[in-house]
C-alpha cells in the first residue's frame, strides 16, 4: 500500500499478498514467484484448453476440478505478476494506476474495450 500511495496520482490500490509472513516487496523476493507462477499456468491451460472449448454440461466433475485448479493458477499468476508490476513501478518511478490507464488505452485503440 506505501507503494501505491507514494506513486498513485489517485487513491490507493490495494494489492493481495503474497503467501506466508508479510515481506518488502523487493525484486528478488517478488521476481521469484512470479515466472514459475506463469509457467505452471501455461502448462495447466494447454491440458485444460480443450476442456474450456467444450460447454459445461458437456464436461466430467474431473474436468471440471482440472478447469478450477487452472482458474486458481491463474488468479495466483495474477497475484504474482501484480506483485512484480508494484516493485518495478517503484524502482523506476512510475504511477501503477499510469502503466495501467495506457494500458487500458491501448485496448481500447485496439477495439478490444470500449471506453467510458
Amino acid at each position: 500500500m506505501q507503494v501505491a500511495r507514494q506513486f498513485s496520482q489517485s487513491a490507493p490500490i490495494t494489492l493481495p499478498r503474497l503467501p506466508g509472513t508479510a515481506k518488502p516487496r523487493q525484486p528478488q523476493r517478488v521476481a521469484a514467484p512470479a515466472g514459475p507462477r506463469l509457467a505452471q499456468w501455461v502448462a495447466l491451460m494447454r491440458q485444460v484448453l480443450p476442456l474450456v472449448l467444450k460447454p459445461p454440461t458437456a464436461t466430467t466433475p474431473e474436468e471440471q476440478e482440472l478447469i478450477w485448479a487452472a482458474a486458481l493458477e491463474a488468479l495466483e499468476s495474477k497475484t504474482a505478476v501484480r506483485h512484480k508490476l508494484t516493485v518495478l513501478c517503484r524502482e523506476y518511478g512510475w504511477s501503477y494506476q499510469g502503466l495501467f490507464a495506457t494500458h487500458r488505452q491501448e485496448l481500447a485503440a485496439k477495439g478490444y474495450v470500449v471506453t467510458r
